[in-house]
């Protein structure tokens, strides 16, 4: 399966100087998202896999991007634009290895709500069991659905691609064998 993920340059930095990229927890976009993470972190183990070497929290790729899938992301990295340069980074990962998921309705794990076009109160255990509508990519026939995926680490040798960015006039090109940013 390809994907690709965008990291922080030190992210990729540490993944060339050790051969792996595993979450560390330092760049959640909200601490307020922690608890979903970890929902999504006990998914990835009970659907794919158990964590090794200590991780705690899944490493966030794409595996389609508004309808858009490799190599035509072209909207994705538009989105990627910080004050940093980014480091997108494309890579093919066994399937084995990964878990998909719908964006849009990752937003009501993401802000605690079930997924329900209904307006009542729910358990928790009512919206968690909810949530699990998230996994069903089959029923995704949006030609512009946006589709992430987790895993627990991407190793080194699954790279195809890097491309540092931070403005669209500011794209450098990398190939497999780049080690130093």
């Amino acid at each position: 399966m390809i994907l690709q993920t965008a990291q922080s340059l030190e992210a990729y930095d540490n993944m060339c100087r050790y051969g792996v990229l595993k979450s560390d927890g330092k760049h959640i976009f909200d601490d307020s998202f922690l608890c979903a993470y970890k929902w999504m972190a006990e998914q990835l183990a009970q659907k794919v896999a158990q964590p090794t070497d200590g991780i705690l929290l899944p490493v966030w790729a794409w595996y389609q991007w508004e309808g858009e899938r490799y190599p035509n992301m072209k909207p994705f990295e538009d989105e990627c634009f910080t004050r940093n340069p980014v480091a997108i980074i494309t890579f093919e990962v066994p399937d084995k290895d990964v878990l998909l998921s719908d964006f849009d309705y990752w937003h009501f794990v993401l802000y605690d709500e079930a997924i329900s076009d209904e307006k009542k109160e729910y358990s928790s255990a009512e919206k968690e069991q909810s949530w699990q509508k998230i996994f069903d990519i089959a029923r995704l026939s949006n030609d512009n659905s946006s589709i992430q995926a987790v895993l627990w680490k991407i190793e080194q040798k699954w790279i195809t691609n890097v491309k540092i960015t931070q403005k669209l006039s500011d794209v450098l090109y990398c190939n497999k064998e780049l080690t130093e940013v």
